[in-house]
């Protein structure tokens, strides 16, 4: 039908209607942006976690501890410029020659390999992680070091890649680790003999 209003009126609702329309086409590229950043950003997911069957075990020195860190791509496109990294835990020494990489022995050395230590810090350089692939890295230490009081030695992994910005950090293990040496009691002065 034909409705009869002023040409003002008109154009006023016509100025909401357009100025709604373009609000859900605004609204709808927000969304669809979102999906595609929240898409990208978790096919792009890799998880590190640190499976350690000794964890919470009682260590003394001389004890040799090997950590393993597992990744996985739980995404659903490739992840570049994967990176394990690992901090030698205090109280313990780094056994020389110990890194491996998904079973393959890697040198200390900074070469052609995936694996390098640097004083305390092992860094295994594992390139490209495709989609649903998976591997580890281990490494081992020896305690030589007694605390000075009854303590723990701790160790946790990092894993970065170029589509991520933050480090994602894997779960921590621990080993009590006792003094050795422990006084219990009181010292009693002997009597004539100066204190």
């Amino acid at each position: 039908g034909t409705y009869l209003c002023e040409y003002g009126v008109h154009k006023h609702y016509h100025h909401f209607a357009a100025a709604g329309f373009m609000a859900m086409v605004i609204l709808v590229i927000v969304k669809i942006a979102l999906v595609v950043a929240i898409t990208l950003y978790s096919n792009q997911t890799i998880e590190a976690v640190s499976q350690y069957i000794d964890d919470k075990n009682a260590v003394s020195l001389g004890d040799e501890l090997t950590y393993r860190l597992d990744y996985k791509n739980i995404g659903g496109a490739k992840g570049t410029n994967v990176s394990v990294s690992a901090v030698v835990p205090a109280l313990t020494t780094y056994i020389s020659g110990s890194l491996s990489a998904s079973a393959i022995r890697q040198s200390d050395a900074a070469d052609s390999d995936k694996g390098s230590v640097s004083g305390s810090n092992l860094t295994f350089n594992i390139g490209t992680v495709e989609a649903g692939a998976s591997g580890y890295v281990l490494y081992r230490v020896r305690v030589s070091e007694e605390p000075a009081i009854d303590g723990f030695v701790i160790s946790s992994g990092k894993l970065i890649f170029a589509e991520s910005k933050t480090p994602i950090t894997s779960n921590e293990v621990s080993n009590p680790v006792k003094a050795s040496l422990a006084v219990e009691g009181m010292v009693k002065p002997v009597i004539g003999v100066p204190v």
